[in-house]
């Protein structure tokens, strides 16, 4: 969907920021809704399709499952913010979101791995993916306005300040 979306946002960039804002707005409500109702319903459902499919043997597998089924609402931001970066020609900041995740998932599996098991992969997963598309975005100031703009796109309310934030 998002795929469909973004060619039609950078466009209307280029030649009405007001409509673009609008849409991006839009297009962030949709797609957080969207992950979070998949992660909710994962969270839910998940452990009692893997305890059917597998028997009790596998009944760890669930609590992994509800873990990762919350990466579904980092990964929907990490998407909607492509459009942003890509507006804005901030494209190389998802190469320093990426590296984040990376270095975050290596050091939290190397820590937690060993006490919790498998939980501890999903839980190193689950915190990897939240720094690399929210914690990454707070380190650079070129960034931060999306971050700013998407937290008012899901809280529909003015925040911090009654500015507009800035695109280029």
């Amino acid at each position: 969907a998002l795929v469909n979306v973004t060619p039609i946002l950078i466009t209307t960039a280029k030649t009405d920021i007001s409509a673009y804002l609008g849409k991006y707005q839009k297009t962030i409500r949709v797609f957080l809704l969207m992950g979070v109702v998949l992660s909710l319903g994962l969270y839910l459902v998940g452990p009692r399709f893997i305890q059917f499919f597998y028997g009790t043997k596998y009944v760890e597998a669930g609590l992994v499952v509800k873990w990762l089924a919350w990466c579904i609402v980092p990964v929907c931001f990490g998407l909607i913010s492509s459009p942003w970066l890509q507006v804005n020609y901030l494209q190389r900041y998802t190469l320093y979101q990426t590296a984040a995740g990376v270095i975050t998932c290596i050091i939290a599996n190397w820590l937690l791995i060993p006490y919790y098991g498998l939980v501890g992969a999903a839980l190193a997963t689950l915190l990897a993916q939240l720094v690399s598309t929210l914690g990454a975005v707070l380190l650079f100031r070129d960034t931060r306005n999306m971050l700013y703009f998407i937290l008012k796109s899901i809280f529909i309310i003015k925040i911090f300040s009654k500015e507009p934030p800035q695109v280029h």
